[in-house]
């Protein structure tokens, strides 16, 4: 529907309540008019579905992982179901585009591999300085395995 310049986009969800009657409603919002490459929509999305959860504590701020491209998502950053403390990553291409992109982590990285589904390196990467520089094509799902620096210091316990 068009609004003036802007187009409204409707996400439309069923919302069934306790007697089984849908519940009327639903979440709009407004982007430029223009094409889906220059829309902020997928950022948009998630912002209404994912809301960002904050907890007290006191471990600063700092972000971990930064991406070049916005139409590529890091969709998931957990760490590896073999035990090893590698990190691994899930990131995929969301409006259907050819993109080159920077992946830039402050963790302290030994090396990068393209990974299958279940997690195992197929190829190495170059990761120079935190900086990963990654090609997608349109709508592709890229898994990366980070292999992070885990020594850390060990200070003497008093007695």
């Amino acid at each position: 529907m068009l609004v003036g310049s802007q187009r409204l986009c409707r996400i439309s969800q069923r919302k069934i309540g306790l007697n089984h009657q849908p519940i009327s409603g639903f979440p709009a919002f407004v982007t430029p008019d223009g094409s889906l490459a220059d829309s902020p929509l997928i950022q948009e999305a998630y912002d209404l579905n994912i809301p960002v959860m904050t907890f007290p504590g006191k471990g600063g701020e700092a972000s971990l992982f930064s991406i070049s491209a916005p139409n590529i998502v890091l969709e998931t950053v957990k760490l590896a179901e073999d035990g090893s403390g590698d990190v691994i990553l899930r990131l995929y291409e969301a409006k259907r585009m050819a993109t080159r992109c920077v992946l830039t982590t402050t963790l302290p990285v030994e090396g990068a591999s393209l990974a299958n589904m279940l997690e195992e390196g197929e190829a190495d990467l170059m990761i120079e300085n935190g900086h990963l520089g990654l090609d997608f094509r349109a709508f592709e799902i890229k898994t990366i395995r980070l292999k992070v620096n885990q020594k850390t210091e060990k200070k003497a316990q008093p007695r």
